[in-house]
């Protein structure tokens, strides 16, 4: 799993959410949430992650996570993305109902090289 910053993350989506007037853009939704979640940016105790930065882009609420060298392995982009949603699923589904997106980046030891996960706009089929 993903460690307990990411579950931090969607404990505080999901008391975020239900305040969030579905009839609020978007993009105001996004940046409105990166805002809310900065008190999350920075290495978080007991665990192996960092999440690096939180921002809106658009529409789609961007978080960048940082982990050890080799801690992505053998997983793709896509596949760490789907682990970090499936966390913020379990908390906040509807998170996506205002048309929100989300989008997981994933780096290595502090690198530079960022892998850029997908843009979703849905949660994970059960």
């Amino acid at each position: 799993m993903m460690g307990k910053s990411i579950f931090m993350a969607a404990a505080s989506v999901a008391l975020f959410a239900p305040a969030a007037a579905f009839a609020t853009p978007a993009s105001d939704l996004a940046a409105n949430m990166a805002s809310a979640l900065q008190g999350l940016v920075g290495k978080q105790p007991d665990s192996p992650f960092t999440i690096t930065s939180i921002k809106a882009d658009s529409e789609t609420l961007v978080i960048s996570v940082d982990g050890e060298s080799g801690w992505r392995e053998d997983k793709s982009a896509a596949d760490l993305s789907a682990a970090f949603v499936g966390g913020f699923c379990t908390k906040a589904a509807s998170m996506f109902d205002s048309g929100m997106k989300l989008r997981v980046d994933t780096s290595e030891n502090g690198g530079d090289k960022l892998w850029t996960g997908p843009t979703v706009d849905h949660c994970p089929a059960k």
